[in-house]
């Protein structure tokens, strides 16, 4: 049964109706959703808009996020790896967070699901509150968590009236980014700082993820369309700087305040394209074409084994790309033991523990995590008679 879905006609900062239509993605699968493989499951029409005024890229359809987030298809969760660890820490380097905090510090984190980010930080607020869907409401210590979104907790938001906002990896989730703030900022009495991490666009084009174009991530924003969202809102920047071992590329980090007598705060003077951000699009885009129907032929014409390395998330969209080359891989090789057996609910392709892969001069292995491709093209090191593909990504 196909999901519904509810077409966005206007720009996310400027609220023009004037977008462009800069990408076509017919039938444009679904990510991140393991399971047993059903040839039925539903695929979307999808595009991808541009706002001139702005610089913003937007999807043009928003999927219900009911289908999208369940609990049974949606397995994103903030680890305490060593990788997140490494994020974290960037994280609160960049924005200078630890800084702005103090014992009687007030923080939201929204989208978070778990307290990682609030265990980096003890002793440096009074209290922390925890929002996302996947929640239970529950207060542990200092913690407390809701569970729901927080366009329906604003009452709460007013009452608790947090001094810092912190968001991970939300805004590109969001319907209207510009509402959700302009609420958070119109019920709250004090000065607030605002935190915000999500892919930098233009690093996503640089570095050919165009496989990060996808269902779940509504908004491209990059240092340019950032801004003009800020001031949109009437704020003022305090920090922006990219992670470049983000998700999706390379991610973005920005803080800003409604406090404009800061005298922190100023507009950073940030001009992320030579050219115009259409101009940049069309040009990354033939790149990534080009790599990616010379990927296709190379897997095509092989005649020996074909294996993938790395059950990535958005491996179906990677697959899209690259014709349904994937499907016709033997298997996908993952050192996660706990991926062994598993499939994807839309990629009729089986997942099998690393363990198992032999090397041999008939192997063609193909990358199929693009966002741990430098990790896994090290780990393919270990298998020096096999021919290992995959874009090259920068």
């Amino acid at each position: 049964m196909q999901p519904k879905f509810e077409e966005r006609k206007h720009s996310v900062i400027t609220g023009c109706t004037d977008l462009v239509q800069v990408w076509n993605l017919p039938n444009l699968p679904f990510t991140e959703f393991f399971g047993q493989y059903d040839a039925s499951f539903p695929a979307l029409n999808q595009e991808l808009l541009l706002c001139p005024k702005s610089g913003v890229f937007q999807l043009k359809y928003e999927v219900e996020p009911a289908f999208l987030y369940h609990s049974d298809n949606y397995n994103f969760r903030t680890l305490a790896t060593s990788k997140i660890e490494k994020e974290l820490d960037f994280f609160l380097r960049s924005s200078l967070l630890r800084s702005r905090l103090n014992a009687k510090s007030r923080i939201l984190e929204i989208g978070g699901n778990n307290s990682v980010m609030a265990d980096c930080i003890t002793g440096l607020y009074s209290r922390y509150v925890i929002c996302d869907p996947i929640l239970q409401d529950r207060v542990e210590g200092q913690v407390e968590y809701w569970g729901g979104i927080i366009e329906d907790k604003i009452d709460f938001v007013e009452d608790y009236q947090p001094t810092v906002i912190i968001g991970r990896h939300v805004l590109e989730h969001v319907n209207s980014p510009f509402t959700l703030i302009e609420k958070l900022l119109d019920c709250i009495d004090n000065a607030v700082i605002f935190v915000f991490e999500f892919p930098n666009f233009r690093l996503m084009q640089q570095r050919q993820r165009f496989d990060a174009v996808f269902h779940q991530h509504l908004n491209y924003f990059d240092e340019f369309s950032i801004q003009k969202l800020i001031e949109a809102l009437g704020c003022k920047i305090l920090s922006l700087e990219n992670n470049l071992e983000g998700s999706n590329g390379g991610s973005l980090i920005v803080s800003f305040t409604n406090d404009l007598g800061d005298p922190r705060v100023g507009l950073l003077e940030t001009e992320p394209f030579n050219g115009s951000a259409l101009d940049n699009f069309e040009e990354s885009l033939a790149l990534f074409r080009t790599q990616a129907g010379l990927l296709s032929e190379t897997l095509g014409s092989w005649k020996g084994n074909k294996f993938g390395f790395g059950a990535g998330l958005m491996l179906a969209t990677l697959n899209y790309h690259l014709n349904g080359e994937v499907e016709k891989l033997s298997v996908i090789f993952d050192d996660d033991e706990s991926k062994a057996k598993t499939q994807y609910q839309n990629l009729n392709v089986e997942i099998q523990s690393a363990n198992s892969l032999v090397d041999s001069e008939s192997n063609l292995i193909l990358v199929t995590s693009m966002e741990n491709q430098r990790r896994v093209r090290s780990r393919l090191m270990d298998f020096p008679k096999s021919t290992i593909v995959g874009f090259q990504v920068g």
